[in-house]
């Protein structure tokens, strides 16, 4: 999990910061899920609960949306919020699969 720097702040010129759990990388750049506190009933959404962090933490049960994804620079990047358990990273890349299935 990242918090990433908004485009202004990256070099760009639009502001749009946000979190995200992070997949997987190539090169510079990161595939990133979006990451909520609303329940959804999509069939994609993965349940995050606070005690699914290897480190670091979220003060909320919340829900990572892989259906929701999307590239950042690396360069963009803050500071890493957390990281979550292999087993639940393991599940939001099979949900991954399925919307390409």
């Amino acid at each position: 999990m990242v918090e990433f720097k908004t485009r202004a702040e990256a070099g760009g010129n639009h502001d749009d910061g946000g979190w995200g759990a992070s997949a997987s990388h190539w090169g510079r750049d990161l595939f990133l899920c979006q990451i909520t506190r609303q329940t959804r009933n999509d069939g994609f959404s993965v349940p995050l609960p606070v005690a699914d962090f290897e480190s670091g933490r979220l003060a909320v049960d919340s829900f990572i949306r892989p259906q929701r994804f999307f590239t950042v620079e690396q360069r963009a990047i803050l500071y890493a919020a957390g990281k979550i358990k292999s087993i639940r990273l393991q599940e939001v890349k099979a949900r991954i699969r399925q919307l390409f299935a």
